[in-house]
């Protein structure tokens, strides 16, 4: 192995790393504030939306 693939390996090794940890807490019902559109309801809005099952929605793909 040459050094420019090493320095490939650890890149998409710390992308993959990166999008692992995003998905772990979308997949557990938190962080609704990475859907897009979310930051940018108003408050009415927001509690009118259930995050909960919008951040869920991947787990369907996962059965």
């Amino acid at each position: 192995m040459e050094t420019s693939d090493i320095i490939g390996l650890v890149i998409t090794i710390i992308v993959g790393l990166g999008l692992i940890g995003l998905s772990v807490p979308l997949l557990m019902g938190r962080c609704a504030g990475l859907i897009a559109g979310y930051s940018t309801m108003t408050k009415e809005e927001r509690e009118s939306w259930d995050a909960a099952v919008w951040c869920n929605t991947g787990n369907r793909f996962r059965k």
